[in-house]
């Protein structure tokens, strides 16, 4: 289990522009106390002696950033079917501290 070792990369989401919604419904944020769900899927492949590893920053724009105090690692045998991995990030806007979202992610073993 190498941290510096990368088998695989997924992006997630991307926003190409910060004036697009960022979200099906039309929503170009997230307001306080407010959520918003995406239906993303990627397929990866973990072997027993990996992990994954989601990243510590999320940039959504050039101004605004999201940013948390680790990579969260998920080892292989943590998965057990469907597991949710949750992520803090305080968001930077404009290079001020403005807020902080809490970003779930929802893994599925589909073999093992």
């Amino acid at each position: 289990m190498n941290d510096e070792e990368v088998h695989q990369v997924e992006l997630l989401y991307l926003r190409l522009e910060s004036e697009q919604p960022m979200h099906p419904s039309g929503a170009t944020h997230i307001s306080p106390s407010q959520s918003l769900s995406f239906n993303v899927t990627k397929r990866l492949t973990v072997n027993p002696n990996e992990m994954l590893m989601f990243d510590y920053d999320l940039t959504e724009s050039d101004l605004e950033i999201y940013q948390g105090s680790f990579n969260r690692k998920v080892r292989y045998n943590e998965i057990d079917g469907f597991t949710t991995v949750s992520c803090d990030y305080e968001v930077i806007d404009g290079g001020e501290f403005t807020r902080k979202i809490i970003v779930n992610y929802t893994v599925n073993l589909i073999s093992g």
